[in-house]
C-alpha cells in the first residue's frame, strides 16, 4: 500500500510540475532501455442477475417480402458507410484510406471525423499531410512562437539527439459539415504520432506521440472550404522518420478509428 502511495503522489508532483509557469510543454521523454512490467488496477462491475438476461424465446413470425426489405436496407446501409468511410463523397480529389499495414504518403488525402457542436456529431472531413519542416528551419520557427503572446510555451529539449520539427497539413471541410451562422470556428485536425507498429517507443523514446498545433484560425472559414495553413510542432530523433503520424475518432460505441500517413 506505501508503494502504491508514494508512486501516486509522484504522478501528483510531476502533474504539478508540468502546470507551472506559462502552461510550458514539456517533452518528457525517456530511453526505453529495460522492459519493465506494469500492473492495472480494473473495476468490475457486480454481476448481473438472471432476471437481467432473461428473454422472451416466443417464435416470431417473420414475413418473407418484410425480411427481404430488410436485407437491402442493410446492404444499402453498408455500401453507405463504405462510400463514407474511402472519402468519395462531394470531393474533387482522391482518398486513400491510411491504414496502418500501407498508410498515406505526404501530400495524399485521407479521411477522418470530427465533432460538430452544431448537431454534437462527428462528421467525417479530410486532411493531408504537406511536409515536414526539421532542423534549424524549425527550430527557428519554434522559437519565433515562443516569443509570441502565446498561453504554451515549448521548452529546451534534454537530449542532444531530439530535435523540434514542424508538421505542415491541410484540412478540407465538405459543404454538408454543420456550421452556425458565421461559419467554422477551427479549421484544424488533431493529430497525434507513433512508431510504424503503432505502439511502445519510437526510436527507443517513450514520450514522442504528442503533435502541439499551432495553426492560426483563419478569420472566416466556411464548410466547403479547404485550410491551406495547418501547422503542429512534435519532437523527434534526428534523422529518424521511421514514425507515423495519425488522426483518431471515436463512433457511438467508443471504438477507436485511426488513419495514418508515413513520417518524413
Amino acid at each position: 500500500m506505501k508503494k502504491k502511495l508514494l508512486a501516486l503522489l509522484l504522478v501528483v508532483v510531476m502533474g504539478m510540475s508540468t502546470l507551472t509557469g506559462c502552461a510550458q510543454v514539456m517533452y518528457s521523454v525517456m530511453k526505453d532501455k529495460e522492459s519493465t512490467t506494469e500492473t492495472y488496477e480494473y473495476d468490475y462491475d457486480e454481476p448481473e442477475t438472471e432476471e437481467e438476461y432473461a428473454y422472451d424465446d416466443t417464435e416470431e413470425v417473420v414475413d418473407e417480402d418484410t425480411e427481404e426489405v430488410t436485407e437491402e436496407t442493410t446492404e444499402e446501409k453498408e455500401t453507405t458507410e463504405s462510400t463514407a468511410s474511402t472519402g468519395s463523397g462531394n470531393v474533387d480529389f482522391d482518398v486513400v484510406e491510411g491504414t496502418l499495414e500501407n498508410p498515406a504518403q505526404i501530400g495524399e488525402w485521407v479521411a477522418t471525423k470530427t465533432y460538430a457542436s452544431e448537431d454534437e456529431k462527428y462528421h467525417t472531413i479530410y486532411y493531408r499531410i504537406t511536409g515536414v519542416i526539421r532542423g534549424d528551419e524549425a527550430q527557428a520557427i519554434v522559437d519565433e512562437y515562443n516569443n509570441g503572446d502565446h498561453f504554451v510555451r515549448f521548452d529546451p529539449l534534454e537530449h542532444d539527439d531530439l530535435e523540434y520539427c514542424i508538421v505542415t497539413y491541410e484540412t478540407h471541410y465538405p459543404s454538408d459539415f454543420p456550421e452556425g451562422e458565421y461559419g467554422l470556428y477551427s479549421a484544424d485536425v488533431d493529430l497525434g504520432a507513433c512508431n510504424l507498429e503503432d505502439y511502445g517507443s519510437i526510436e527507443n523514446y517513450i514520450g514522442l506521440s504528442s503533435v502541439w498545433d499551432i495553426s492560426e484560425d483563419p478569420e472566416e472559414f466556411h464548410a466547403g472550404q479547404t485550410f491551406t495553413e495547418g501547422k503542429a510542432v512534435f519532437a523527434m530523433v534526428k534523422g529518424f522518420s521511421d514514425y507515423l503520424f495519425y488522426s483518431s475518432y471515436y463512433d457511438d460505441d467508443s471504438n477507436e478509428y485511426k488513419s495514418y500517413v508515413k513520417g518524413q
